[in-house]
């Protein structure tokens, strides 16, 4: 057994229990037994040393019974729980050849068996008792005697009749109540052995059960190695438990009660208890208000959380089946009954209509379990909120249309205007259209009768106006309107005209592509902007793709203005390296298309540290990096990073192929890593 010292957490899931103790023996004791000290040095737990629990050599057994033709109790090897053997009690009328030679079982007959312990054991020690059984022929009026023999008292028994017990014809494990187990423990005395019986109470009563792996005791591994032994669940710490030194001791034990001990410290600490207990949220919400959420946490638990460790606090807003938005914010320390408060924001949607604009909210805190806690059924709270719809008109530069694209002087040009209501509510849309040469400061109304179009939830409507003009670049701004709209920021277009002059063969120019910030946090905006231009027409749209390596986003970049910036504002739920290209066109007759080249930015979980490790101080011993062949290299480093390694590799190459090693150490923030190369 391995005797270190050992720790446990009490309550927390995975480091609360002694699940399993094996151990491994020189000789073959004939019992084994465990105990468990608390930190005042009380016994809290015993195994019992019962030699052969599972009945696997008749020699630790004695089977006894009262008439050899109607009673027996055999060791049979046909009906077992476990292991190769079992015990057969049975009761049988007999039938001899002759009538005269008949014989009923009688009122005080009896089969059983007894284990004698060497190791006496206090009653005031016991653990909990059982045995397995499967009733083949069931009786109400054959009981069965479960008996502790003691010096110092008297024997304890508790009796169970057998029509009380499952006959099914399957294992059962039958408990000595826990009220009969308590009551005997209060008297003084030593458990000498253990013995179950059977007990005719009627004349002719007859019945068979089978009885195999008595507890609560250690095993043995069969029944020709009982150097090995081994016991299941052997106690759990509970959120009460006392924090401290425990011990835990392993006895073997032979027939003569000669002992061997071993001890085997445990400590055992307490926990946290992190709790989400209150979300506070807007009562009434509109698409696209930004709703700001307030989720409060507190630390119920026995333990601080020291402000070294990140307590990570996560938000859920989703529809079943629909979208999903996962916001990730971390917070450092919590001390003893301490609450802190934590700040998420959302832009309301809708979402999926079938839902009626119902979104349902989680708040979790420590969702991966890192933090040891008593209690993890508190670490969520779910509430939920409802969205009112509103319209929302949408109109980009790829939405308005110049027929033909590169007009001559005085030629009717259409303006084909597609108008797309995106919001969940219908509404009536107005629409202008100005116009203004570039060399002029103030646009102008081109359209002076009011052009209106309803314009249902989720659907476009197009418009159509036509007009002309002498040669030059003309800035065209169309704006559309309604009331009550969930975002006004894109309904304004400005897109530009050229009129007469030369044909155009040469693809725009994309220049200053920029990305803000570089890293962002997830649900949060990026910004990707570039400085685009046409020396001989004008711009027709700029499109930007966006790539984490499986998805791909597309959307119409948006223009400052009558300037040559251009941008395009997006966020994202999932974490990642994304991957930009910005493509655009001219209004050219054959529309010319540049292509800028590949930029990146990456989206985490917002307050979590991106930085990555410092390595420095790169040292080879020999230092001339020469060494004879079989002879040590040792390669070092200093390696530091603020929330700390999780590992260091080394790749050395060699001949044109590469190896990959783990370095070690990481004492004093030093990973080194040696071999010998041949």
């Amino acid at each position: 057994i391995n005797t270190n010292a050992q720790y446990y957490v009490a309550g927390v899931e995975g480091m609360d229990e002694i699940s399993h103790i094996d151990l491994k023996s020189v000789a073959a004791p004939r019992e084994v037994i465990a105990k468990l000290y608390s930190p005042e040095s009380k016994v809290v737990k015993t195994s019992m040393p019962l030699p052969d629990p599972s009945f696997e050599r008749e020699d630790y057994t004695f089977l006894f019974f009262s008439n050899s033709k109607t009673t027996s109790s055999i060791f049979q090897n046909s009906v077992v729980h476990s292991g190769e053997d079992a015990i057969e009690l049975r009761f049988s009328n007999y039938e001899g050849s002759w009538s005269y030679q008949n014989e009923k079982v009688h009122p005080g007959d009896v089969a059983g068996f007894r284990q004698n312990i060497t190791y006496g054991i206090s009653l005031s020690d016991i653990p909990q008792l059982y045995f397995w059984y499967n009733v083949e022929k069931s009786s109400a009026y054959i009981a069965i005697n479960y008996t502790l023999l003691t010096i110092g008292s008297t024997p304890r028994f508790h009796t169970v009749y057998l029509n009380e017990l499952n006959g099914d014809g399957d294992w059962h494990r039958y408990d000595i109540p826990p009220q009969v187990l308590n009551s005997w423990r209060k008297g003084g005395g030593r458990v000498t052995a253990v013995e179950i019986r059977m007990v005719a109470k009627e004349e002719g009563s007859e019945g068979t059960i089978y009885i195999d792996d008595l507890g609560y005791s250690f095993m043995p591994f069969n029944s020709t190695d009982r150097t090995r032994w081994s016991i299941d669940n052997f106690y759990t710490f509970y959120g009460n438990a006392e924090r401290g030194k425990w011990r835990l001791d392993l006895i073997m034990a032979d027939g003569s009660d000669y002992r061997v001990e071993k001890s085997i410290p445990i400590e055992v600490d307490i926990a946290a208890d992190l709790d989400i207990y209150k979300i506070i949220h807007p009562s009434n919400i509109k698409e696209g208000e930004t709703v700001n959420f307030t989720v409060y946490v507190k630390n119920d638990g026995k333990k601080s959380v020291n402000e070294s460790t990140p307590i990570n606090i996560t938000l859920t807003i989703y529809q079943e089946g629909g979208e999903h938005i996962k916001m990730k914010k971390s917070i450092n320390g919590l001390n003893i009954g301490e609450e802190k408060k934590i700040e998420f924001s959302w832009m309301a949607s809708y979402g999926d209509e079938k839902y009626n604009g119902e979104w349902k909210i989680i708040g979790r805190v420590n969702e991966n379990g890192r933090i040891p806690e008593s209690n993890m059924n508190n670490n969520w709270y779910p509430e939920s909120i409802k969205v009112e719809a509103k319209p929302d008109l949408h109109i980009d530069a790829q939405d308005i249309l110049f027929y033909p694209s590169h007009p001559r002087e005085n030629d009717t040009i259409n303006i084909s205007i597609i108008i797309h209501n995106v919001g969940h509510a219908n509404t009536t849309a107005t629409i202008r259209i100005f116009e203004k040469r570039i060399d002029e400061e103030r646009f102008v109304l081109i359209n002076p009768d009011v052009i209106e179009k309803f314009i249902e939830n989720k659907s476009w409507a197009k418009v159509t106006y036509l007009w002309s003009a002498n040669a030059g670049i003309y800035n065209i701004m169309v704006e559309v309107s309604s009331e009550e709209e969930k975002n006004t920021h894109d309904n304004v277009v400005v897109k530009d005209i050229k009129i007469g002059g030369e044909e155009d063969f040469t693809p725009p120019e994309i220049e200053g592509v920029g990305i803000t910030p570089e890293t962002q946090g997830m649900g949060n905006p990026v910004n990707i902007s570039a400085t685009i231009m046409d020396e001989y027409t004008t711009i027709d749209k700029a499109m930007v793709y966006i790539s984490n390596g499986t998805d791909e986003i597309s959307g119409c970049m948006n223009r400052i203005g009558t300037t040559n910036l251009y941008y395009f504002t997006t966020s994202f739920n999932k974490i990642g390296y994304y991957k930009v290209v910005i493509k655009a066109w001219d209004t050219a007759t054959v529309p010319n298309m540049a292509e800028s080249g590949e930029y990146r930015f990456r989206i985490i979980y917002e307050g979590i540290e991106t930085n990555p490790p410092i390595i420095r101080a790169v040292s080879i011993d020999p230092p001339n990096a020469r060494q004879v062949i079989g002879g040590k290299m040792n390669i070092s480093a200093y390696i530091d990073d603020e929330s700390g390694i999780k590992e260091a590799v080394l790749i050395i190459g060699r001949g044109g192929e590469e190896e990959t090693h783990d370095m070690k150490g990481g004492g004093n923030k030093i990973y080194y890593f040696d071999s010998k190369y041949d």
